[in-house]
């Protein structure tokens, strides 16, 4: 018989968390959500660069709303669910939560940096999802940074162990987003990342906990890193001038030679 794990989410506070929470409580038992507060906005280093930025943010806002829109609210009663500011979901109060409510496994979807003691008491049981494929692209913006650097070849979803160093763990599996088409914008195609990655979530949660998923060794030698300080007016910029020169397109009709450019881990 499949075990049915029990776990918490840490997660962050928008439309797509909600619908990544009430998903795995289909499946799972889910114990507990912490729910942190989004960090703050990056700022341009003109009234120019700020202007790009936000209006940038706004239509990632609206097309979040279109697809996930639906997802209003988190599936468990309130009692349930802590919420905290950013950087504080294993702070010494939440270990204590997370600690008495003794789930089988913590799952991360946008989640902030986790600390000890968690990472330890918890060793191989902290599962990542992880918007980006590693090792190829790590750390913030990996559904942002393909697109803007032209390698929508780049772009998936990794569930993975969580390790002490960044984006770095052991991987359950890897995913491409589906139904991609020439005429998705950058956002069409993020959001369509994450229905893919919360599905993949989902599948590593559960070959990994009835151990027909096994966990495979990445390389931390190769890739890019991401800071949320890099994110910028002029990467946008860039961004948007690659979907002007129709680079879904090139990509969609040479995609199994540039995919097998960056190969994933599918088990």
């Amino acid at each position: 018989m499949e075990k049915n794990p029990s776990i918490i989410l840490i997660t962050s506070c928008q439309w797509r968390h909600h619908l990544g929470a009430s998903l795995l409580a289909d499946h799972f038992n889910l114990l507990g959500i912490i729910s942190e507060e989004r960090k703050g906005l990056q700022s341009g280093k003109t009234m120019e660069d700020d202007a790009v930025i936000k209006d940038y943010d706004r239509e990632c806002a609206e097309k979040e709303k279109e697809y996930f829109g639906h997802a209003i609210a988190f599936p468990l009663l309130e009692k349930k669910i802590r919420r905290v500011g950013y950087g504080q979901a294993t702070n010494e109060e939440s270990y204590k939560w997370i600690t008495e409510l003794n789930p089988d496994y913590i799952v991360l979807f946008s989640a902030g940096i986790i600390r000890e003691p968690l990472l330890s008491s918890y060793k191989n049981r902290i599962i990542n999802l992880h918007l980006g494929l590693t090792p190829y692209y790590r750390g913030s913006g990996n559904a942002f940074w393909p697109l803007a650097l032209g390698e929508p070849e780049a772009l998936g979803a990794t569930v993975h162990l969580v390790a002490p160093e960044l984006d770095a763990g052991n991987i359950l599996g890897q995913a491409r987003p589906d139904d991609v088409t020439e005429y998705d914008g950058p956002r069409d195609i993020s959001n369509k990342n994450v229905l893919s990655g919360l599905n993949l979530l989902v599948r590593c949660i559960k070959g990994y906990a009835n151990g027909t998923i096994i966990p495979m060794d990445q390389r931390t030698d190769i890739g890019k890193v991401f800071r949320l300080k890099e994110y910028s007016a002029q990467a946008i910029l860039a961004l948007k001038e690659n979907f002007r020169n129709d680079m879904m397109k090139t990509y969609l009709e040479h995609k199994i030679e540039r995919d097998n450019k960056y190969p994933i881990i599918q088990q």
